[in-house]
């Protein structure tokens, strides 16, 4: 028998989304099938190697390339390897996650160094 779909809305990336979906799906399909938004990866499809997390409410999900980034923002590859030490999923060769490790150093690097805007007040 099949399950009956749920109305889900979010916010993602600051925009508004919302569809139907079966409770048995996750949300990473949900995300990527049936929102279109393949930012987020399905590696082992167990959900124990963490390409699938996601921030929920900016947290509550164990982010150890965000935390060992936040410690370490410009990390040689020597330092990336042992942090991803706890990631289970071997199956990429992990070249291409130390390269993702290094592009999100890099861009959370230029992001930190953005002017901030200001503005006037009246006083």
């Amino acid at each position: 028998m099949a399950s009956k779909k749920q109305m889900i809305e979010l916010t993602v990336n600051g925009v508004h989304r919302e569809g139907l979906a079966e409770p048995r799906r996750t949300l990473a399909d949900f995300l990527r099938d049936d929102l279109g938004l393949t930012g987020t990866h399905l590696g082992c499809e167990h959900g124990v190697c963490g390409a699938c997390t996601v921030f929920v409410n900016g947290e509550g999900f164990v982010m150890s390339v965000y935390a060992f980034l936040k410690e370490n923002p410009d990390p040689r590859e020597e330092e990336i390897r042992p942090a991803l030490s706890g990631n289970l999923c071997r199956c990429t060769g992990y070249q291409n996650i130390v390269n993702a490790v290094r592009l999100a150093s890099e861009k959370m690097q230029a992001a930190a160094s953005e002017p901030v805007p200001v503005t006037e007040q009246a006083v």
